[in-house]
């Protein structure tokens, strides 16, 4: 089956993920992303997106970069595999056959274009990186502070209503024999609760993955 190539816009069109953060996602575990590069572009294989799509929902589960790298380990191949360079073989005054002069040959040539393959992928992981300014790596740390923030609100404001629904005598505390007052550290667990239960499912709605 041949491969379709892709740009970032295009993995960005079908996650709706920030083209700063799917670039730092292919900075970051470049090795499972395939890649070609023409002209002065670079285009990814079409599997690119369910990788990014995977990657995005292991932070937003609050995963580390550690945990992310090792279960992506567990779940893909990496694009490239190289292995130590064989030994050569010591000299002996017997010529040899021509079969085993063609195996030297064609394993030479191998090892040559995987050579100049990582050159080419080093050099467009450079190209990559550099493509990622500061600015654009702190105004996405600012909008993923500020989408944070407006979640919270949301879900407390969204709690706050769920808590005046509650009847009377679990909001309220009795206070001497005839007076009652308002449980406020009843209402910060509950706020606070409703909040932890429902974040993911919000987060994931602002960021159009469900």
């Amino acid at each position: 089956m041949e491969i379709a190539w892709i740009t970032v816009a295009d993995i960005h069109k079908e996650t709706n993920i920030p083209e700063s953060t799917i670039r730092r996602y292919i900075k970051n575990y470049a090795e499972y992303f395939k890649t070609k590069k023409v002209g002065r572009a670079i285009k990814y294989s079409d599997d690119a997106i369910e990788i990014i799509l995977y990657i995005a929902a292991l932070f937003n589960d609050k995963y580390s970069s550690e945990e992310v790298a090792e279960k992506l380990q567990n779940k893909y191949a990496m694009t490239i595999n190289v292995e130590e360079k064989p030994k050569r073989h010591e000299v002996t005054t017997d010529p040899p056959a021509e079969k085993d002069n063609e195996l030297v040959m064609k394993l030479m040539q191998t090892i040559m274009e995987m050579e100049t393959r990582i050159r080419e992928l080093e050099n467009d992981q450079r190209q990559l990186a550099a493509s990622v300014s500061p600015e654009e790596e702190r105004q996405e740390k600012l909008n993923y502070a500020l989408l944070q923030n407006k979640i919270n609100r949301q879900l407390e404001e969204e709690a706050e209503k769920e808590w005046q629904l509650l009847p009377e005598q679990e909001r309220y505390k009795k206070r001497g024999w005839f007076s009652k007052e308002l449980d406020f550290e009843k209402k910060q667990k509950y706020i606070k609760h409703y909040i932890d239960k429902h974040y993911e499912q919000k987060l994931r709605q602002e960021l159009g993955m469900e």
